[in-house]
């Protein structure tokens, strides 16, 4: 029963942090990182989208695109049945 909080918890941390990002892209660009192609692991990476438990996990993930606290009056109901419909797709 905790999953779906502490999902929504890195679900906030991980938006406030991107507007952080963004706010200091803007004061000083240099900062910027840089293309994914450029790392060194980057076919690696592209490989790993490719298992089953990363293609799992994005269902999961896909089917909750409603809002925090939608999310939270609408989980048990609407979470499982988008779920099974993203994974039905795999």
């Amino acid at each position: 029963m905790k999953l779906p909080f502490i999902l929504a918890v890195i679900a906030l941390r991980h938006k406030r942090e991107a507007k952080f990002y963004a706010r200091i892209i803007q004061e000083k660009p240099h900062l910027k990182l840089p293309p994914l192609e450029s790392y060194e692991d980057y076919k690696k990476a592209i490989q790993e989208k490719q298992t089953f438990s990363y293609r799992l996990g994005s269902a999961f993930i896909e089917a909750d695109s409603l809002n925090f606290l939608q999310w939270l009056k609408t989980y048990k109901k609407n979470l499982a049945f988008n779920f099974l419909i993203n994974l039905s797709a795999i």
